[in-house]
C-alpha cells in the first residue's frame, strides 16, 4: 500500500499571528488535481470535491501561545535565516545613542535587537 501525506498551513506566520497546520494521509486513488490552488478550480470541480467523503479527526490538539513558544524544530540549522537589512536614516535622542555607543562596538546591532524585541514580544 502506498501512502501520500499532504501538509499545509494557513495563517500569517509565527511572527504576525496565529497559524493552523494540518496533515492528511491520502489513499492511493485520491484525485490529486483537487489539491491545486482552489481559486483555479472550476465551480463544477469544486462541487465534485465537496461531494467526496471526508473523515475528520476530532482529537486535534490545540496549543496555547506559551506552549507554541516552547516548541523547537528538530533541525534548527534549517531555520537560521539572516534577515535582510535595509539602510535607513532615523533620529534618536543623543543620550540614548551615546549610551548604546558606550557599550562598545555593535551599537547598530543593539538598536536592531531592541527594536526587534519591542515589535515581536507579543
Amino acid at each position: 500500500m502506498k501512502l501520500i501525506c499532504g501538509l499545509d498551513e494557513a495563517g500569517r506566520g509565527p511572527l504576525a499571528g496565529p497559524v493552523t497546520a494540518g496533515a492528511v494521509i491520502l489513499p492511493e486513488d485520491f484525485p490529486l488535481d483537487i489539491l491545486n490552488d482552489s481559486k483555479k478550480l472550476s465551480d463544477k470541480r469544486l462541487k465534485e470535491i465537496a461531494a467526496l467523503p471526508v473523515t475528520f479527526d476530532e482529537d486535534i490538539p490545540e496549543f496555547s501561545d506559551s506552549e507554541l513558544k516552547g516548541f523547537a524544530p528538530a533541525h534548527p540549522e534549517y531555520f537560521k535565516v539572516t534577515p535582510i537589512k535595509k539602510a535607513i536614516s532615523i533620529k534618536i535622542d543623543l543620550d540614548v545613542l551615546e549610551a548604546l555607543k558606550a557599550q562598545g562596538k555593535g551599537y547598530q546591532t543593539r538598536i536592531n535587537e531592541i527594536l526587534r524585541k519591542a515589535v515581536f514580544s507579543h
